[in-house]
This record gives structure tokens, C-alpha cells and sequence, in this order.
């Protein structure tokens, strides 16, 4: 009974690992980051595209203070031959997504750049 407990539970942390994703989707998706348009989008639209920041910061850029948004997104792509194979806490099996994206707005509130980034691991 006990060593079916423990499969039951191993069982139970895999598939909790497996596909596990945090932050803000929308910023990996075109048809979101298009509708931000440098000299165009306010601060309220973008909050309407993406919903509210992780992270607001201010940044001196050039003798001018600059406001700038930051989203994030993290998706685990660890699947469960991964885990079988290699172990559920072996760093080996740790496959992941990790999207960035920030906005900076000049003083009136619209947006002046937009830097994003992806990374995988």
C-alpha cells in the first residue's frame, strides 16, 4: 500500500511540473505586442492590450526620466519522458520558454520604444 502511495504521488509532482507556465501569455502573442505602437499607444491602452505590468521602473535616459513597464512570461517545457528519463529533479529534464517584454513611455504617457526578448533553456 505504502509503494503504491509513493507512485501516486511521484505521479502527482510530475504532472504538476510538467507544462507549469507564469506571467503574462499575451506578450508571446503577435496579435497583443502588434496593436503597441511606439508614438501611438497610451499608458491606458496598453494596460487594455496586456493588463497591468510586473514591474513598473524609471529609468534617467539621455538627461530625460523615462517610465518604463516590464511583462514577463516563463513556460516550463519539461515533458514526462523527460522527467522518466532523467529524474524529477535533475537539472537536465529543466526545458523552459522565458519571454520578456518592456515598454518605455515618454513623459505625456505614450509609448516611445518597446524592447522584447525570448530565451530558452
Amino acid at each position: 500500500m505504502r509503494r503504491l502511495f509513493e507512485l501516486a504521488l511521484l505521479l502527482g509532482v510530475s504532472v504538476c511540473l510538467i507544462g507549469c507556465a507564469t506571467g503574462n501569455k499575451r506578450i508571446t502573442e503577435e496579435s497583443y505586442t502588434k496593436k503597441i505602437i511606439a508614438g501611438e499607444t497610451t499608458r491606458a491602452e496598453v494596460t487594455e492590450i496586456l493588463g497591468k505590468p510586473w514591474m513598473v521602473s524609471e529609468q534617467t535616459i539621455e538627461g530625460e526620466t523615462k517610465e518604463i513597464w516590464f511583462y514577463q512570461y516563463h513556460k516550463d517545457n519539461t515533458t514526462f519522458l523527460d522527467l522518466v528519463l532523467f529524474g524529477v529533479l535533475s537539472p537536465m529534464n529543466m526545458k523552459s520558454d522565458m519571454y520578456s517584454f518592456q515598454v518605455y513611455f515618454s513623459k505625456n504617457g505614450i509609448v516611445e520604444s518597446i524592447t522584447q526578448s525570448r530565451m530558452s533553456l
